[in-house]
């Protein structure tokens, strides 16, 4: 009897310290993404997003476009150049200049109080976003699934089950509760490598605009460049959403991102130098 004790407590204990463990690493994993948030601005990069609609298994629409994200005086902009995998025609190539004229115009013009007003809203947001991240270790149940190579990391398998009854303390993170998934941590620098997630309770974000509904299906994954932060390399959703309070679509939309260049911080419109090398070239 006694052997049978001791044997039961050391499972208990061992449990309690597999999932004090497991937290642990998601807390490590998620101080260390608040550090890349502000990297990530630090970058300019190539994005490719195709988004498609369906009706049942047929595809309605299907708009594929690339764009070219550089810093224009110390935001990012975001300039269309091709679609469907081809260049602009001259007449786009063109609209897209003068675009760009204007928005320089504008942002050339920015008042010394209209400039600190964003970047006090820019600093606002990255605040918000590190409050959610704050609030994941609490907010799930970890539980290990196995170890895994994933882009050539080793990394632990982590589900993350929403904790029954927890109540978010922010009112971005009011869509933690809503959302199961699964986690690929690195081992060696505790990062999210990939991310597995599937909508279990319809939740709005960016107020209102964009509405997902159960069972949507959200993948993300990253990339390590220049051997200094971890940034996105890809991104899928498949699902139904609501947009903009309209309609209701089923849709899929992926993102690549690519071609990674470090800002520099002497240019004060456009990000010039220190090439990365390019992430996946893979287009939709």
């Amino acid at each position: 009897m006694r052997l049978i004790v001791i044997c039961l407590i050391s499972q208990v204990v061992g449990l309690a310290q597999s999932t004090i463990d497991l937290r642990e690493i998601v807390l490590r994993s998620v101080s260390r993404d608040w550090r890349d948030l502000e990297a990530r601005r630090n970058y300019t990069f190539i994005r490719h997003t195709r988004e498609k609609q369906y009706n049942g298994s047929v595809a309605t629409s299907d708009e594929y476009k690339t764009f070219e994200v550089t810093i224009l005086y110390g935001q990012p902009y975001s300039r269309l150049i091709a679609k469907d995998g081809k260049p602009l025609t001259t007449d786009d190539e063109h609209k897209q200049k003068e675009k760009l004229d204007r928005e320089m115009a504008k942002r050339a013009c920015e008042s010394e109080r209209d400039r600190a007003k964003r970047e006090e809203q820019d600093k606002k947001d990255l605040e918000e976003e590190r409050q959610v991240r704050r609030e994941i270790a609490d907010a799930f149940d970890f539980k290990l699934l196995r170890d895994e190579i994933v882009s050539g990391f080793p990394a632990w398998v982590i589900q993350a089950e929403p904790k029954p009854g927890y109540r978010p303390k922010t009112a971005r993170a009011k869509i933690l509760p809503k959302i199961r998934g699964t986690l690929w941590i690195t081992k060696a620098d505790y990062r999210w490598v990939k991310v597995d997630a599937e909508v279990i309770d319809t939740f709005s974000y960016g107020f209102m605009l964009f509405k997902l509904y159960p069972g949507t299906r959200l993948t993300f994954e990253q990339v390590k460049v220049n051997d200094d932060v971890w940034l996105p390399r890809k991104a899928h959703i498949r699902g139904f959403a609501r947009v903009a309070m309209v309609k209701k679509y089923d849709l899929e939309i992926e993102t690549h991102w690519e071609d990674y260049r470090r800002f520099s911080a002497d240019s004060r419109v456009v990000a010039t130098a220190e090439p990365e090398t390019p992430t996946a070239k893979s287009a939709p």
